[in-house]
């Protein structure tokens, strides 16, 4: 379940989207409904969360009071197909989620499938694209995701206890881009010194070798390239432990919606 400093910046999204409080919100794997109840008790009416199939073996949301105004389908599996219509939903919600399971271009594919145009998915997930990350994965072979890796004596299923799959943000964004969703917003969230004195310290070399980079890549073109660029050195990006962002559904893209 997200930390309420992450509820707060996914409500933020969320209002500054639309004031009309009957739009749709869905919370696909919504935990304890925490996020939702906060919607609630802002006057919003249309709520509805899942619960993820898999999720349920091995946390037990059976004695969670959801309140009346908030509607709950259990057994969800995000990857299989998400039981609403194509282009139906207003606002699509995602936390806590992604990096728990293996297939990212499924879920995306899902996700968007269902927002309806000019409707948001508004993503959190933890971000290993942080400069703490990216050092500790230099030193150790491992990226920074908040938890330990899955232990190799348990069950398989205990793997969805642990951030298994971290999302690799490029690809992320590349899926975003084409199942027709455009970033509109990266929400800042608690950073710490350390990745900042790793900024100062490294930050000189990260533009000339991203520079480079960039420079060499020839299956970008240079809308690509300078849109990438922007993105992988926006400051949240780089200090922030979680990214939250917010995709707005423009079109369907290139890509067909299947996983």
């Amino acid at each position: 379940m997200p930390s309420e400093y992450i509820q707060d910046a996914l409500i933020s999204a969320i209002v500054k989207h639309s004031g009309d409080k009957s739009i749709w919100i869905v919370d696909i794997a919504c935990g304890d409904g925490a996020t939702l109840k906060k919607l609630a008790a802002l006057g919003y009416t249309r709520l509805e969360g899942t619960l993820f199939g898999d999720d349920e073996e091995v946390f037990d949301y059976s004695g969670i009071d959801y309140g009346g105004q908030i509607k709950i389908t259990r057994n969800v599996n995000l990857l299989a197909k998400l039981p609403f219509d194509d282009d139906s939903i207003d606002v699509v919600i995602n936390s806590e989620l992604l990096e728990h399971i293996e297939n990212h271009r499924h879920a995306v594919a899902e996700l968007t499938r269902v927002v309806k145009p000019g409707g948001l998915l508004v993503l959190e997930t933890p971000n290993i694209m942080r400069l703490q990350s990216r050092f500790n994965f230099f030193l150790s072979g491992f990226h920074k995701p908040r938890t330990l890796f899955p232990s190799y004596h348990g069950p398989l299923v205990e793997h969805l206890r642990v951030h298994s799959f971290p999302v690799y943000l490029p690809i992320l964004d590349y899926f975003m881009h084409q199942y027709g969703m455009r970033l509109e917003k990266i929400a800042w969230n608690r950073w710490k010194v350390f990745p900042v004195l790793l900024l100062l310290l490294w930050w000189p070399l990260i533009l000339l070798n991203s520079l480079l980079f960039f420079f060499k890549e020839k299956g970008l073109d240079t809308k690509a390239k300078a849109h990438l660029f922007k993105l992988l050195h926006h400051p949240a990006i780089l200090l922030c432990n979680v990214l939250i962002l917010t995709y707005r559904k423009v079109g369907h893209g290139d890509g067909e919606n299947q996983g």
